[in-house]
């Protein structure tokens, strides 16, 4: 995971909690299993960052926020889901086959 995800993840648990759709305490207990799970954390470098941007310019993103995670899947050959139906669809027009729709 890019170093971001543990940040990422704290930030989804307490704006579910603070639009009621989790307490405070199920929020505490998420984050606890987080850090359980002992992912491997991958620090941003000059090459993560440069494959990022091209696969933003590749799929037509303003931001290369999501392109983090793509280049990261790219540099472990494994397969990057998304939520993310514009995304996906990019990808899809792209022939990109290791991006994958979460339903």
């Amino acid at each position: 995971m890019p170093d971001l995800w543990d940040y990422e993840v704290t930030s989804a648990l307490f704006w579910l909690c603070a639009h009621g759709e989790l307490t405070r305490q199920v929020a505490l207990e998420g984050l606890r299993a987080l850090f359980r799970l002992n992912l491997r954390h991958v620090p941003a470098s000059a090459e993560l960052c440069y494959r990022a941007s091209l696969w933003a310019e590749r799929l037509g993103r303003q931001r290369a926020y999501d392109s983090q995670y793509i280049a990261l899947a790219e540099m472990f050959q494994a397969d990057f889901y998304t939520a993310d139906k514009k995304l996906f669809g990019r990808s899809r027009e792209e022939r990109i086959g290791f991006v994958k729709l979460l339903e």
